[in-house]
């Protein structure tokens, strides 16, 4: 390596340097470097609560909440941990950096997932691994591997990294983990509005068009606003068909990518811009050599004017081996979101294969309203959202099951999903979606197929850095922060595979009632394995009441299990932020959740 060059990390043929960017040169010439590039582009999927509509209470009053299950969340940054641990959102976490500069606390995106994860496996050991390169989620996998994880959810979009048939190396990095026998759940993608594919047209020239008589795929930006294209061809892994893309405002280029495909490269573009002032831009796509090809253009932060959700599935959630979640608003009919991706692959797969809630109330990005993403509604929105519902369902489905396999508990979930869209699978829903009966299985799930090994691109070898005709910014050493210790490893408990309840159980829907000042919460009741004919008791204490004049509302139970639904209303009185406390009890069993007055509107309601 150049003098001026540092090693920041390794995985096979790829290595990954930090240097200035005058010594791109000398770093080019090193023999066996074939190519310098940037670090492959991805973004968290950010725009969710889904523990109702996924039938999980009956799961958790039953004991079945993930115990001896180890999840690893790997995302770019967990802002917030330690005081979602103070607050009661997280247990006791194992926190491991792999990032080379240090950072662990970059944006609220991974505690919000982690938050979602303990919420529907509340006993399940989390990870939580920080990384920001390929390099990085290698390693961070390796790790997740020697402690024997189970699940990993992996809420972040990559870009340009493979041909979208599941091949390439982050692809390559999800095989490692399921042939380790770790369920990989990973978010489609929100790139629905923001993903267009086509046959290069150019009808005389060599510029797309991107439908008759225009060459130009408009966005709209503010100031200030940043935006990433990333272009990409089916000519992998390398090839000699050179396209470019540029991207326009009026007739000036602002922004440009104009990699030489020469045979040795592969058959990416991508440039970033930062707006000077609102309005609209364009992108423009340039054959500089060779055939037709199909083409496919993500962009990361506004949606194209000329877009195709058909394929708009994001790597790594194109992998054979990864259980990819697209997303639906909890509220309302569970409604697809229109940004979430679609399938099918590039090879002609189902994408995703289930759908999982967003929309949903978290403590790091803040409570559900209700309202839709379109009308500015507020909570976590997006497939990110969605992923850790069905890694946390999967947890909670171990720790009940703990000797099925990889096959069969992926089989499980897609085979219990709820159908939604047009009957049967499709490339939007995929199976239907997120619902795990509490009835134990009949029989013990065969899987439907034993999924085939993604194709395998050939792997390219080269240092990871900046490259010298894409302007990507080079980016500069972080000071590298005190690593996080790491927990000393204890042996995972193993769970008792119990296939019916023990004893009698209440719960009670939603878990933390949330009554506005102007509108009452709906609350249901939930029990098994109780006495038919006893008495169901429910009270409140607090600035709250249920309906009617008695102090005690009283129902008499009509089997051993059921459902009893009511209301808590807030009393005039009640100021927003007043405790409050609700109790259903039996002769049998009893349980009380803590609630708080929420204001004007009340916020989770719960899922039929």
């Amino acid at each position: 390596l150049p003098a001026t060059a540092r090693l920041e990390g390794r995985s096979g043929d790829l290595f990954q340097v930090i240097l200035p960017a005058a010594a791109l040169p000398a770093l080019a010439a090193q023999p066996g470097v074939v190519q310098v590039r940037p670090p492959a582009p991805h973004l968290p999927a950010v725009i969710s609560e889904g523990k109702f509509a996924a039938g999980l209470f009956p799961w958790e009053a039953s004991g079945w909440t993930g115990q001896g299950v180890r999840v690893a969340v790997i995302d770019t940054g967990f802002q917030g941990w330690q005081q979602l641990q103070a607050q009661g959102e997280l247990g006791a976490v194992i926190t491991r950096n792999f990032r080379a500069d240090g950072v662990f606390e970059e944006g609220r995106h991974g505690a919000a997932v982690a938050e979602i994860v303990q919420d529907m496996a509340a006993s399940a050991q989390l990870y939580l691994l920080a990384f920001d390169t390929e390099v990085e989620l290698a390693n961070a996998v390796a790790y997740a591997r020697s402690q024997n994880v189970r699940v990993i959810v992996h809420s972040i979009s990559w870009f340009n990294t493979g041909p979208g048939n599941g091949s390439g190396v982050i692809a390559d990095i999800v095989r490692s983990a399921w042939q380790a026998g770790i369920l990989w759940v990973n978010s489609a993608g929100n790139q629905a509005q923001r993903h267009y594919r086509g046959l290069f047209d150019g009808r005389g020239n060599n510029l797309h068009d991107f439908a008759a008589g225009d060459e130009t795929n408009s966005i709209s930006l503010q100031a200030g606003q940043q935006v990433c294209g990333y272009l990409t061809w089916d000519a992998w892994p390398t090839g000699l068909d050179d396209y470019d893309l540029y991207l326009y405002r009026g007739n000036d280029v602002v922004a440009r990518s104009v990699n030489a495909q020469n045979g040795s490269i592969p058959p990416t573009e991508a440039l970033c811009h930062t707006a000077t002032g609102a309005g609209a831009y364009g992108f423009v796509i340039n054959r500089f050599g060779g055939q037709a090809r199909t083409l496919q253009l993500f962009v990361d932060t506004v949606d194209l004017e000329h877009r195709t959700a058909a394929g708009s599935i994001v790597q790594p959630a194109d992998a054979v081996e990864s259980l990819s979640v697209g997303a639906v608003f909890w509220h309302n009919a569970y409604p697809l979101e229109s940004f979430s991706s679609r399938g099918p692959t590039s090879d002609g797969r189902l994408k995703p294969e289930l759908a999982a809630y967003d929309g949903v109330s978290t403590r790091s990005l803040g409570y559900s309203d209700m309202l839709p993403f379109e009308q500015g509604g507020s909570g976590f929105f997006g497939t990110s959202a969605a992923a850790p519902h069905v890694a946390g369902a999967a947890a909670a489905l171990i720790s009940r099951y703990p000797a099925w396999s990889l096959n069969q508990i992926q089989s499980y979930i897609t085979s219990q999903a709820l159908d939604l869209g047009q009957p049967g699978p499709d490339q939007g829903y995929g199976h239907g979606r997120l619902f795990l009966p509490f009835e134990a299985p009949t029989s013990t799930p065969t899987p439907s197929r034993t999924p085939t090994a993604s194709p395998t691109a050939t792997p390219t070898a080269f240092p990871t850095a900046t490259p010298t005709r894409t302007p990507t910014p080079t980016r500069t050493a972080t000071p590298t922060a005190t690593s996080t210790p790491t927990p000393t490893r204890t042996a995972t408990p193993t769970a008792t595979p119990t296939s019916t309840p023990v004893g009698p159980w209440l719960a009670i829907q939603p878990a933390q009632p949330l009554v506005g000042a102007h509108a009452a919460q709906p609350l249901d009741i939930l029990w098994g394995n109780q006495t038919p004919a006893d008495q169901l008791q429910l009270l409140a204490a607090g600035p709250v009441t249920l309906p009617g004049p008695a102090a005690i509302l009283t129902e008499t139970l009509a089997a051993d299990s059921g459902r009893y639904a009511t209301l808590l209303s807030a009393l005039p009185a009640a100021a927003a932020g007043e405790p409050f406390t609700f109790t259903a009890r039996t002769s049998l069993s009893e349980i009380s959740q803590d609630g708080r007055i929420a204001g004007a509107h009340y916020l989770p309601l719960l899922w039929r």
